[in-house]
């Protein structure tokens, strides 16, 4: 489906975009990682759901990225702490 190659081409924009706040000191408030992986998740079933193999991959990535940063963002509050 060319459905699935203009969603993966954008979440790939995504996933890209993301990276320099996975490396940066500063992230984003827990609950918004937490909101948003979760949300990701949610989107990736669907995708798979619908034979949508490659962007149901990409979601995933993105998500697994959003639930990194709600890592990162809680273990330096616990550092702080």
């Amino acid at each position: 489906m060319w459905q699935d190659y203009i969603i993966t081409v954008v979440q790939v924009v995504f996933l890209v975009a993301l990276l320099p706040t996975l490396f940066d000191t500063q992230k984003p408030a827990t609950l918004t990682s937490l909101m948003n992986g979760g949300g990701m998740v949610i989107i990736a079933a669907a995708y798979f759901s619908l034979g949508l193999w490659w962007s149901g991959t990409v979601a995933a990535l993105v998500a697994a990225q959003w639930l990194i940063l709600a890592k990162q963002r809680s273990y330096l509050e616990d550092r702080k702490a």
